[in-house]
């Protein structure tokens, strides 16, 4: 199998693996080796680097274990969910380090619902926002763009060499586009 495997492929080791075969987790550890070596490199000023592989190697054995493509319908990928599973068991053991590394946040939900049904909400609205966005005037991209990266109608109005009232309207045609659309 190759480092990026096919859907059919990661379904036959997933089963494989939750049929306790011994060198199916081997062959899915070496599949997302890429991941595993970012998570130790985004989170080793936190935590020691084998600490790191051996959350990771849980993470993806619990993805492993409790993905679902019929609750996926084929919306959420095995790839993103092993990686929020990745994430959320490192962000479980970060948490437990007390004050010092609060800041790190967890992007799971809150509602009681699936982490599946989670990632599918987010993509439903990412894929409506971005219907959002090709409704807007050229101007108003220019507009949500800059206002998104500065904060500032000022800064936007200087960028574009309009005034702060005409970026004031821009962006409340902007909202009212998102909001019939959302």
């Amino acid at each position: 199998m190759s480092h990026k495997a096919t859907n059919k492929g990661i379904s036959e080791l997933l089963k494989r693996i939750r049929s306790g075969e011994e060198n199916a987790m081997e062959q899915l550890l070496c599949e997302y080796a890429p991941l595993i070596e970012a998570k130790t490199a985004e989170y080793g000023s936190i935590l020691e680097e084998d600490d790191i592989r051996q959350l990771c190697a849980i993470g993806l054995f619990e993805a492993a274990q409790s993905f679902s493509e019929e609750r996926a319908r084929g919306k959420v990928t095995f790839g993103l969910y092993a990686k929020l599973c990745v994430r959320n068991r490192i962000l479980s053991e970060v948490r437990k380090l007390g004050p010092a590394v609060e800041q790190v946040e967890e992007d799971t939900a809150t509602d009681g619902s699936s982490m599946e049904e989670e990632i599918i909400r987010r993509q439903e609205l990412a894929s409506s926002l971005a219907d959002a966005r090709k409704r807007l005037t050229p101007y108003e991209d220019k507009v949500l763009r800059l206002y998104l990266k500065t904060g500032s109608y000022d800064s936007v109005a200087r960028a574009l060499g309009r005034t702060r009232k005409s970026v004031d309207n821009a962006m409340s045609r902007i909202r009212n586009k998102f909001r019939n659309l959302l």
